[in-house]
């Protein structure tokens, strides 16, 4: 028999993974940003040679919005339409803690925002 936090983990990467809406806008939909910002590689501001590299000012933006992404479309989507559907009123009868369950929905999470933030530099 499993452990409750194992379990939890996996139900929270079964929930993460299952709805394509959200496995897109919290993993692929804030990289297309970096395809956008290769393509204007370069853009003068200002007078004379100034110029700005969209790479070196967009990672970091790419970043915020990728982790902004998995907090609203990865956690708190799922707990929403867990309250709507009635699911989270059925695992309050069970022995489970409130903090076994959030805390199974870090772990995938976590990695996720590390194989983001991984992903971002390997490009940048």
């Amino acid at each position: 028999m499993s452990s409750p936090l194992a379990a939890t983990t996996r139900i929270g990467t079964v929930a993460l993974l299952r709805d394509p809406r959200a496995l897109f806008f919290a993993v692929v939909f804030p990289f297309c940003f970096i395809g956008m910002f290769a393509f204007m590689r370069t853009l003068g501001v200002g007078e004379g040679d100034a110029t700005i590299d969209p790479m070196v000012w967009g990672i970091p933006a790419v970043l915020v919005m990728a982790f902004a992404s998995l907090v609203i479309y990865g956690t708190v989507q799922p707990l929403v339409t867990g309250r709507r559907q009635g699911t989270l009123r059925l695992l309050s009868t069970t022995p489970l803690s409130r903090s076994v369950f959030l805390a199974g929905l870090a772990p995938v999470r976590v990695a996720v925002g590390i194989g983001q933030s991984v992903l971002a530099v390997v490009l940048a």
